[in-house]
């Protein structure tokens, strides 16, 4: 277990969003539980500027709208895991619900520059609130498209739970962060080790 609720230990964006709520045996509580931390947990993942941030802490409406659609969100990235990890196909409504928190951000192209120096830039715009959190819907879809489901796991640590995306070398990744739930079980293990000697 985290001393923060607002851990962003999955090595992904959509893995983060997803691990705003505990399994149903890990002895966390919903991070998303209130407006506040939820736009917390916006901050630390970096989605939206800090007048994003501060419009919706003025309209607590809003705030609680988008909050709303995040858990709508979060259902559906743990249906689109669920379904990658066991090789079955995702539930349709997941993919409704992404493609609808989609459709709110717009991705083109701008030509820039001047002689000698032209390029193509992408240009990426968001309507209204929910566009905020477009970016963890695309980050879902990439991980249906991209992501190896072997490397996609749950914290081993008792209590914690938490997906991760593993990038290691080895591909041998147990734990959602060495600095927490990796170093706990090391120190256990090192106690239990010394006790049976003893």
């Amino acid at each position: 277990m985290h001393n923060s609720e607002l851990v962003l230990d999955g090595g992904h964006l959509a893995l983060d969003l997803l691990n705003t709520v505990a399994p149903a045996d890990a002895s966390r509580v919903d991070a998303l539980g209130a407006p506040g931390t939820f736009i917390q947990w916006m901050e630390g993942a970096s989605l939206g500027t800090e007048a994003d941030t501060a419009a919706l802490r003025a309209s607590p409406p809003d705030a609680r709208l988008l909050l709303a659609d995040a858990r709508r969100l979060r259902e559906a990235v743990a249906a689109i895991v669920e379904a990658h990890v066991t090789g079955v196909p995702v539930p349709a409504l997941a993919l409704v619900e992404v493609n609808r928190v989609l459709s709110y951000r717009n991705v083109g192209v701008r030509l820039t520059g001047g002689p000698g120096h032209y390029r193509l830039s992408g240009v990426t715009t968001t309507s209204g609130p929910l566009g905020l959190i477009a970016p963890v819907a695309e980050a879902a879809a990439r991980l249906l498209l991209e992501a190896d489901p072997a490397r996609l796991r749950q914290c081993a640590a008792e209590g914690c739970g938490l997906w991760f995306l593993d990038t290691s070398r080895n591909g041998r990744r147990r734990w959602c962060s060495m600095a927490t739930c990796g170093n706990r079980a090391k120190v256990a293990a090192h106690y239990r080790r010394h006790r049976a000697r003893g």
